[in-house]
């Protein structure tokens, strides 16, 4: 009986570790890409992005009462609209980008325009784009949308 309770217990709290939402309301700060058909995680580094604007990063905010999309591509200004649903399906749309002196990292983000499906775990949102091809991985800065 205590093997089985000690499994039972195992297993509530790996669940509880590994609980899935779809809340993706407020402002994310992407951490890394990862390239499915090389098996390479990108992240931010010196090379590839610009710390001197917006500290290098790609911020986003998704605002799911007006379903709009927004944020700094390190360089440039974007914004435009998503679809989302609570099984993890997830569209953008009408995303317009200002595209000046972007870095490789900002370039990167770009594959949002072909997100299909997402997930948030703790305080990290996962976007699948291009039939899994990369994955966008985020974490919660605040759950407010500006």
């Amino acid at each position: 009986i205590f093997v089985i309770i000690v499994i039972i217990f195992i297993n509530a709290c790996d669940k509880d570790e590994e609980s899935i939402s779809f809340d993706i309301q407020g402002d994310w700060k992407v951490i890394s890409f990862f390239d499915n058909e090389v098996h390479k995680i990108i992240v931010k580094t010196e090379s590839n992005s610009y710390s001197q604007y917006n500290n290098g990063d790609i911020t986003v905010t998704f605002d799911t009462i007006t379903n709009r999309i927004e944020g700094i591509n390190v360089t440039n200004l974007f914004f435009g609209y998503f679809n989302a649903n609570n099984h993890g399906v997830i569209t953008t749309n009408n995303l317009i980008w200002t595209m000046i002196y972007e870095p490789e990292w900002g370039s990167l983000f770009h594959s949002i325009e072909e997100a299909e499906t997402y997930k948030v775990i703790g305080e990290n949102l996962y976007i699948y784009c291009n039939k899994k091809k990369m994955i966008i991985n985020l974490r919660r800065i605040s759950t407010k949308a500006k």
